[in-house]
């Protein structure tokens, strides 16, 4: 059986990474709530808590700009974290 593949924001933008454990996916859940309230509310200090994290070697973007210019783009969306199999 093969890793999940969930869905994470760079700097570059939305990259699929697949997940190797129960942690990492439960890390990025988190940090997609925090991606969400931020947009949500414009609370930021959620986000702050993962401004070191790296997961498989790319770090998450916590830059509240770089968030919503993804978010303008429509490269942001919550309905579904995990990469699509269409």
């Amino acid at each position: 059986m093969s890793a999940p593949v969930m869905r994470l924001l760079t700097r570059d933008g939305v990259e699929d990474l697949p997940v190797r454990n129960d942690a990492e996916a439960s890390l990025l859940g988190s940090y997609w709530n925090a991606v969400q309230r931020f947009l949500a509310t414009g609370e930021e200090e959620g986000l702050a808590r993962f401004g070191p994290v790296q997961v498989g070697g790319k770090r998450l973007e916590v830059d509240p700009d770089r968030i919503e210019f993804w978010a303008r783009y429509g490269e942001l969306d919550f309905e579904d974290i995990y990469e699509s199999r269409a």
